[in-house]
């Protein structure tokens, strides 16, 4: 990997010129196009469905950590969104030497043999950082405390196309029980046993 920190910062009126920090090839992928076009499978809209009637049938709707998220986010994760684990873990090996540098300043970097780079914002007070794929949207950022994921707007799409599904399949299962209670309503008043 390769670091190219430029420092911003002024001494006696000049831009300090550019350093190259060095450290060991790191190996990771990013989501590609075949896995994402499989995430949304036939089975796995099955299963939305399902859960979603369980839901319907218990008055419960997407609890959060419930078995839709769950569901969501295991599919999101295996078809959709790119090894965050592993970028997060390469720029923040990059954090750590840039940390070491006494002056503020600017630091890009590319994760050799893989699509990911960053860029390492040195402040006097703090130090930022952001972390992108190979489309250039942004997956992850520092805030000087700790890492945040930043859905990419596939992923976004997916969590957005699941939810509809889900949403779609409990109001169905939700009108299917009203009707039936109100079948078993009448038949009650009028005196007919629905159930045989």
């Amino acid at each position: 990997m390769r670091v190219n920190f430029t420092a911003y910062g002024f001494q006696r009126g000049r831009i300090k010129p550019p350093t190259t920090i060095k450290s060991g090839k790191l190996n990771f992928s990013a989501m590609s196009g075949d896995k994402a076009k499989n995430a949304m499978s036939d089975e796995y809209v099955e299963q939305i469905k399902a859960i979603a009637r369980e839901d319907a049938k218990a008055d419960k709707y997407m609890e959060p950590g419930g078995r839709f998220n769950r569901l969501k986010d295991a599919q999101r994760q295996r078809y959709v969104s790119p090894d965050r684990s592993k970028a997060i873990a390469g720029a923040s090996r990059v954090l750590n030497r840039v940390s070491k540098f006494p002056k503020a300043g600017k630091a890009t970097f590319h994760l050799h043999g893989q699509a990911f780079k960053g860029i390492i914002y040195k402040g006097w007070l703090k130090t930022t950082a952001e972390v992108y794929d190979e489309k250039g949207q942004m997956i992850a950022g520092y805030t000087g405390v700790g890492w945040t994921d930043v859905p990419t707007p596939a992923e976004s799409q997916f969590n957005s196309d699941s939810v509809q599904i889900y949403f779609a399949a409990y109001k169905a299962a939700k009108a299917e029980m009203y009707v039936s209670q109100q079948a078993q309503s009448i038949a009650g008043a009028v005196g007919i046993d629905v159930k045989a």
